[in-house]
């Protein structure tokens, strides 16, 4: 027997175990490739639980600033709230400030009148003693003083009165 004229009988008999292995190597390299396709790769499910990290991270920063936010919220509500409790008061003492100056100009301008007709009596006073002959030509002021000393301490008291209310 050649070597040459032998082999196809030996494929003959190897013929079905050839098959065979051929089949498990094909069924192997098949069921190789359809476990890589369908089994995620340890890649993907890093980069999956990298993403699922991530958004659970956004996700509580969201939410912290959706509180800090809702937090500044109320602060400014209660700024806001008190601006208008203060704005009100001031204008109140606006108003009060302004009756009280308007009654103080009244005041001075009745103690001013005042003085006029204490002046003017005090002068009317002064001439009529001139003519009498009793006393000697003074000032306006120091005949204030001579001849009406009540006169000067009601002035005074008015007017200290006046500045103190």
């Amino acid at each position: 027997m050649e070597p040459v004229e032998g082999c196809p009988r030996l494929l003959r008999r190897l013929r079905i175990p050839l098959l065979i292995l051929l089949v498990v190597a094909v069924l192997a390299t098949l069921t190789t490739f359809i476990i890589r396709t369908t089994r995620p790769s340890c890649k993907d499910v890093q980069a999956k639980q990298d993403c699922c990290n991530s958004t659970s991270l956004l996700e509580h920063q969201l939410t912290k600033a959706q509180e800090d936010q809702l937090q500044r919220k109320a602060q400014v509500t209660a700024c806001n709230k008190t601006v208008e409790t203060l704005m009100a008061s001031l204008e109140k003492e606006k108003s009060r400030s302004q009756v009280r100056e308007k009654n103080l100009q009244e005041k001075i301008q009745n103690l001013q009148q005042q003085l006029q007709e204490a002046s003017t009596e005090v002068e009317k006073l002064r001439k009529e003693k001139e003519e009498w002959g009793q006393y000697p030509k003074t000032s306006s002021i120091s005949s204030l003083v001579t001849l009406s000393p009540m006169a000067l301490a009601a002035l005074l008291l008015l007017d200290l009165w006046a500045v103190w209310t």
